[in-house]
Protein backbone atom coordinates (compact mmCIF):
# COMPACT_ATOMS: atom_id res chain seq x y z
CA UNK A 1 0.00 0.00 0.00
CA UNK A 2 1.22 3.49 -0.88
CA UNK A 3 0.89 6.28 1.61
CA UNK A 4 0.87 9.91 0.47
CA UNK A 5 3.13 11.96 2.70
CA UNK A 6 2.66 15.28 0.93
CA UNK A 7 5.01 17.55 -0.89
CA UNK A 8 6.73 20.42 0.79
CA UNK A 9 7.83 23.24 -1.45
CA UNK A 10 11.22 24.60 -0.51
CA UNK A 11 12.51 27.97 -1.43
CA UNK A 12 16.22 28.42 -1.79
CA UNK A 13 17.47 31.96 -1.49
CA UNK A 14 20.71 32.83 -3.15
CA UNK A 15 22.78 35.67 -1.69
CA UNK A 16 22.48 38.99 -3.50
CA UNK A 17 26.16 38.72 -4.42
CA UNK A 18 25.39 35.53 -6.40
CA UNK A 19 22.94 37.33 -8.69
CA UNK A 20 24.93 38.30 -11.81
CA UNK A 21 25.36 42.04 -12.38
CA UNK A 22 24.79 41.62 -16.12
CA UNK A 23 22.98 38.95 -18.12
CA UNK A 24 22.47 39.76 -21.80
CA UNK A 25 22.31 37.67 -24.94
CA UNK A 26 25.70 37.15 -26.65
CA UNK A 27 24.73 38.78 -29.92
CA UNK A 28 21.95 40.63 -31.69
CA UNK A 29 19.81 43.71 -31.17
CA UNK A 30 17.32 43.51 -28.33
CA UNK A 31 15.68 45.36 -25.46
CA UNK A 32 17.34 45.64 -22.06
CA UNK A 33 16.41 47.01 -18.64
CA UNK A 34 18.27 48.33 -15.62
CA UNK A 35 16.80 46.79 -12.48
CA UNK A 36 17.13 47.68 -8.82
CA UNK A 37 17.25 44.30 -7.08
CA UNK A 38 16.53 44.49 -3.32
CA UNK A 39 16.66 41.72 -0.73
CA UNK A 40 13.29 41.83 1.06
CA UNK A 41 14.72 40.73 4.41
CA UNK A 42 17.86 42.88 4.63
CA UNK A 43 16.98 45.79 2.28
CA UNK A 44 20.41 45.30 0.69
CA UNK A 45 20.24 46.16 -3.01
CA UNK A 46 22.21 46.48 -6.21
CA UNK A 47 21.54 47.42 -9.81
CA UNK A 48 21.57 44.70 -12.45
CA UNK A 49 21.19 44.71 -16.25
CA UNK A 50 19.14 42.18 -18.19
CA UNK A 51 18.54 41.93 -21.94
CA UNK A 52 17.19 39.10 -24.06
CA UNK A 53 16.30 38.80 -27.74
CA UNK A 54 13.35 36.51 -26.91
CA UNK A 55 11.62 39.25 -24.89
CA UNK A 56 9.34 41.44 -26.99
CA UNK A 57 8.60 43.95 -24.23
CA UNK A 58 10.61 45.37 -21.34
CA UNK A 59 8.14 43.85 -18.86
CA UNK A 60 8.93 40.40 -20.31
CA UNK A 61 12.57 40.91 -19.33
CA UNK A 62 11.52 41.88 -15.81
CA UNK A 63 9.35 38.77 -15.52
CA UNK A 64 12.28 36.60 -16.61
CA UNK A 65 14.56 38.31 -14.07
CA UNK A 66 11.93 37.78 -11.36
CA UNK A 67 11.80 34.04 -12.09
CA UNK A 68 15.59 33.83 -11.97
CA UNK A 69 16.01 35.82 -8.74
CA UNK A 70 13.27 34.16 -6.73
CA UNK A 71 10.66 35.54 -4.37
CA UNK A 72 13.12 36.83 -1.75
CA UNK A 73 13.91 39.84 -3.93
CA UNK A 74 11.96 42.90 -4.98
CA UNK A 75 12.76 44.01 -8.53
CA UNK A 76 12.12 47.50 -9.86
CA UNK A 77 12.78 48.55 -13.45
CA UNK A 78 14.58 51.90 -13.26
CA UNK A 79 15.52 52.28 -16.92
CA UNK A 80 16.00 50.57 -20.20
CA UNK A 81 16.30 50.80 -23.92
CA UNK A 82 17.99 48.78 -26.61
CA UNK A 83 21.35 47.07 -27.04
CA UNK A 84 23.17 45.99 -30.16
CA UNK A 85 25.69 43.39 -29.00
CA UNK A 86 28.35 41.90 -31.26
CA UNK A 87 30.36 39.46 -29.17
CA UNK A 88 32.74 38.59 -32.02
CA UNK A 89 33.69 42.24 -32.56
CA UNK A 90 33.57 42.91 -28.79
CA UNK A 91 31.17 45.82 -29.34
CA UNK A 92 28.08 46.93 -27.46
CA UNK A 93 25.91 49.89 -28.49
CA UNK A 94 23.37 51.00 -25.88
CA UNK A 95 20.63 53.37 -27.07
CA UNK A 96 16.99 54.36 -26.78
CA UNK A 97 14.83 54.60 -23.73
CA UNK A 98 11.98 52.98 -21.87
CA UNK A 99 8.95 54.80 -20.47
CA UNK A 100 8.01 52.08 -18.02
CA UNK A 101 8.47 51.79 -14.29
CA UNK A 102 7.40 48.34 -13.18
CA UNK A 103 7.48 46.70 -9.76
CA UNK A 104 7.36 42.93 -9.29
Amino acid sequence: MLKFLGIQKRSHTMPLSDIPDVDIDPSGTFKYILIKCSDKSSNESKNIVRGYYKCTFHVDILRTAREDAGSSYKLKCIGGGRIRHDDNAKEILVYGYSNVIILL
